[in-house]
């Protein structure tokens, strides 16, 4: 297994943390290194590959090789190619119950900041991210203390699932899943 640092996403945050990745012991199918880790969600592909290493996420290679994509985007006026590339080619999906495309504001991709964990949540005390969050969650409840619960209660694995995004402006973007 080679050790080596992590590659670094642009538009995601923490995807080992966030669990786009897992340790593996396989080779990737696109460089043939075993390099420890994988993409749990794969490429969209007609290849569809196993394993795929983080680096050749991050550098475009296995897109590119696998003539695939990763991600789908928002439609978005003023979107460059440059970023709707990073996305979709080099940027791992998270794990997610349904696909998603991926938002987009002020012309450019949302940064990922992950999966919500309700406890840390309130924990981190985010009057912004609180409220969005409420907000996204609130849509697909009647009852506001249902919503109010289930956000707190949620965690990975659950079946609601919510991501959370956020703009250049430093506004939120919240996503809100169900298995």
């Amino acid at each position: 297994m080679i050790a080596e640092s992590l590659p670094h996403f642009a538009f995601f945050v923490d995807p080992f943390k966030d669990d786009a990745f897992e340790r593996s012991e396989e080779a990737c199918a696109c460089c043939g290194k075993p390099r420890g880790w994988r993409a749990t969600c794969g490429i969209y592909s007609e290849a569809d590959p196993d394993t795929i290493c983080p680096w050749c996420v991050a550098d475009g290679s296995a897109a590119r090789k696998f003539r695939g994509h990763f991600n789908t985007l928002e439609t978005v006026d003023g979107l460059s190619q440059e970023h709707a590339k990073a996305i979709t080619e080099r940027t791992p999906l998270p794990l997610t119950w349904q696909d998603f495309d991926w938002p987009c504001a002020d012309g450019e991709p949302c940064v990922y900041l992950g999966h919500v964990r309700g406890d840390v949540l309130f924990e981190e005390n985010d009057a912004a991210k609180i409220a969005a969050c409420r907000e996204a969650v609130a849509a697909f409840y009647e009852d506001e203390a249902e919503a109010q619960d289930r956000l707190a209660a949620c965690a990975p694995g659950d079946n609601m699932g919510v991501y959370v995004f956020r703009t250049r402006a430093g506004a939120y973007r919240i996503l809100v899943d169900f298995d």
